[in-house]
C-alpha cells in the first residue's frame, strides 16, 4: 500500500517514495493552453498544495531535470503538450516561505542567502557563457550585492539563461507574500517594499526573456502599486472561476483516497474537513484529508500549520460590536460583506472590519455560503469544524474580553452544567442556538459547536476538556475534569430527526452512558462529584437530560 506523506512538498520525492498522489497534472496542460506567456498568481489558504504545485511545475518544465519517469501514468503524460514542454525550459524557482523575520536586517540576510543559492545553482552558465557579467554574478553568489544589484538579480539571471539555452525562462515564486506579511506585522513593511517593488517590476515587466511567471501565496496584495508595477498579472483567487479544483481535494478524490486506505467516507469527515466553496467548486482541505488517511483519527490537523500573527493582531483590537460577529461565526452563523479582490495592507486595521473579513476569506477562515437571490447579497461562513476550532483558539489566545450576546448565554449554560442544573442548562443552550443555521443538523457539527462554547467560556477556569477520549467501554463525546479533582462532567451528544423523538433519543443516550460506564476515568481520578448529561439537538432546539 502507498504511503500518504502529504507534508512532503517535493514532487520528485513524493513520486519516487511511492506516496499516494492525487493527480493534479492536468493544471499543467491548462496553464500552457490558456496562458502562453505572462504572469499568474494563485492565492490559496495555507496547506492547500501550493508548494507541491510549484514543485511539480519545476520538475515538468525544468531543462536541468530528467523527469519523464515522474509523470508516468499521470494525466499529463497523454497530453499533446507533454513532449513539447517536458524539461524544455530554463526555470528559476524561489521559495519565500522561510524569509519571515521580525526585523528588516534579519530578512535581508536571509534574502541574500536565498539569492546566493539560486546563483550558485546556475554556476554552469558562469563557466560556459561568454557574455555573462562575472563580476555581478560573483557579488550575488557571495552575498555582497548592493540593494541596486539585488533589484536587477532576477532579470539578469533570466537574460543569461535565455542566452545560454535560447529558450525563454519560467520563473516560479512560492509564498511570495510570506515576508511581506511578516514585515507588516513587525513594522518594516515600507522598507521591504522599497526592495520588492523594483525586483518584481524589473523581473516581470518588459522582461523579454520571460516565458511564464507563476506566483503563489495567501494574499492578493492590491492598492500599493505592487502588481501594477509589472503589468497586473492574471490572478486566480478563491472567488475566481478557474483552476479551483486543482487546489484541495474534490469529493470524488477524497472518497477514492479514503477507500484506498480502508477508511469510510462519512458525514463526520465532511463536517470536519469539507465546506470550502471556491466560487462554486466544493473542495476538502487536502492537508487534513491526507493526515486523516494516514492516521485514521478524526481530529483537527490544520491548527498551527502556519502563521496567523496578522489576523491575531487585527482581531485583538476590534470593537465589541465586531467581536460579537466573530463569535457568531464561530458558533455557526454567517455574515454578509463585500468581497474585495484588491485587498490592501493600508486597509488592514482594527477599524476596517470588512477588510479583516476579506483577509479571513482568502486565508481560509471563511468561505462562500450563499447568495441571496432576492437581494443579490453574498454571505460567508466558517467552512468546517476544524477551522472553527482553530478560530476559537485564536480568540482564546488573544483573550476576547467584553463577551456579548451568545457568549454570556454560553457561560450560563456551562455554569448550569457544573451545578447539575439541567433545566437551566437547556434554557441557556437554546438561547445560544438562535444563531445556528437550520442546515447545520449533523452530530459532528453540534459536537464541534459545543466544544467551541466550552473552549471560549472555560479557558480561564481550572478545567481540562477532552473530546472523543476512551473511557470505560467506549468513547464519550466530551469529558470535563476540574484540575482540583472536585468536579467531573460527561457529555454525550445526540441528534433527533424529529422533535417528538427527542425524549426517546435522550433515554437511549443515558442508557449508553450507563452501559458503557463512561465515568470510569473520572472515578479513577477519585472525583467525587460527577454529572452525566445527554444533550439532544434538533435544528435550533436542544434538550438536556
Amino acid at each position: 500500500m502507498k504511503k500518504t506523506i502529504y507534508s512532503d512538498q517535493d514532487f520528485k520525492r513524493l513520486i519516487e517514495d511511492n506516496c499516494y498522489y492525487v493527480d493534479k497534472t492536468k493544471v499543467i496542460e491548462e496553464l500552457i493552453l490558456n496562458k502562453k506567456n505572462g504572469t499568474a498568481l494563485f492565492p490559496r489558504p495555507r496547506r492547500f498544495g501550493k508548494s507541491l504545485f510549484m514543485s511539480m511545475l519545476d520538475y515538468f518544465f525544468n531543462v536541468e531535470k530528467n523527469s519523464k519517469h515522474l509523470f508516468k501514468g499521470l494525466y499529463i503524460e497523454k497530453s499533446k503538450v507533454f513532449k513539447e514542454y517536458l524539461n524544455k525550459y530554463p526555470v528559476i524557482h524561489l521559495d519565500f516561505k522561510d524569509l519571515n523575520s521580525n526585523n528588516y536586517d534579519s530578512f535581508y540576510t536571509k534574502f541574500k542567502s536565498l539569492m546566493s543559492d539560486i546563483y550558485r545553482n546556475k554556476k554552469y552558465i558562469y563557466d560556459n557563457l561568454d557574455n555573462i557579467d562575472k563580476e555581478f554574478f560573483d557579488v550575488i553568489a557571495n552575498k555582497n550585492g548592493s540593494k541596486e544589484d539585488y533589484e536587477e538579480s532576477l532579470v539578469k539571471l533570466s537574460e543569461w539563461l535565455y542566452s545560454y539555452y535560447n529558450k525563454e525562462v519560467i520563473i516560479l515564486i512560492d509564498e511570495y507574500d510570506a515576508p511581506i506579511n511578516a514585515s507588516y506585522v513587525n513594522k518594516y513593511y515600507e522598507k521591504l517594499m522599497e526592495l520588492f517593488r523594483p525586483i518584481f517590476s524589473r523581473t516581470f515587466k518588459g522582461n523579454s526573456s520571460l516565458k511564464l511567471g507563476i506566483m503563489t501565496g495567501v494574499l492578493r496584495i492590491g492598492g500599493e502599486s505592487f502588481f501594477s508595477a509589472f503589468n497586473n498579472p492574471k490572478i486566480y483567487d478563491v472567488m475566481n472561476s478557474e483552476y479551483n479544483d486543482y487546489f484541495g481535494f474534490t469529493k470524488s478524490e477524497t472518497r477514492e483516497m479514503l477507500e484506498y486506505f480502508d477508511l469510510k467516507y462519512t458525514s463526520e469527515v465532511s463536517e470536519y474537513y469539507d465546506g470550502y466553496n471556491f466560487n462554486g467548486v466544493h473542495v476538502y482541505n487536502p492537508w487534513s484529508i491526507a493526515n486523516y488517511a494516514e492516521s485514521g483519527e478524526l481530529k483537527p490537523y490544520w491548527v498551527n500549520t502556519g502563521s496567523n500573527l496578522l489576523l491575531k493582531d487585527l482581531l485583538s483590537n476590534i470593537d465589541n460590536e465586531y467581536k460579537v460577529q466573530i463569535e457568531r461565526l464561530i458558533l455557526g452563523g454567517n455574515l454578509r460583506f463585500n468581497y474585495s479582490p484588491k485587498l490592501s495592507y493600508g486597509e488592514l486595521n482594527a477599524s476596517s472590519f470588512e477588510a479583516i473579513l476579506n483577509l479571513m476569506l482568502v486565508s481560509g477562515y471563511l468561505t462562500l455560503d450563499n447568495i441571496d437571490k432576492e437581494t443579490n447579497e453574498t454571505y460567508y461562513r466558517v467552512p468546517n469544524i476544524e477551522v472553527r476550532n482553530d478560530l476559537a483558539k485564536i480568540i482564546s489566545d488573544i483573550t476576547f474580553n467584553g463577551r456579548l450576546m451568545e457568549i454570556e448565554e454560553a457561560r450560563s449554560f456551562v455554569k448550569c452544567l457544573q451545578e447539575g442544573d439541567k433545566i437551566g442548562a437547556e434554557e441557556h443552550l437554546n438561547m445560544v442556538l438562535e444563531c445556528v443555521s437550520h442546515r447545520d443538523n449533523k452530530e459532528a457539527f453540534y459536537h464541534g459547536y459545543t466544544l467551541c462554547l466550552f473552549d471560549l467560556v472555560m479557558k480561564d477556569l481550572n478545567n481540562k476538556i477532552y473530546s472523543n477520549r476512551e473511557s470505560g467501554y467506549g468513547i464519550p463525546d466530551v469529558i470535563i475534569k476540574n484540575k482540583k479533582k472536585s468536579l467531573g462532567i460527561v457529555v454525550e451528544f445526540k441528534v433527533s430527526k424529529k422533535v417528538k423523538d427527542m425524549e426517546d433519543v435522550s433515554k437511549k443516550g443515558l442508557k449508553q452512558i450507563k452501559d458503557k460506564h463512561y465515568k470510569e476515568e473520572l472515578e479513577k481520578d477519585k472525583i467525587k462529584t460527577i454529572y452525566e448529561y445527554v444533550v439532544v439537538f434538533h435544528g435550533k432546539k436542544a434538550i438536556v437530560r
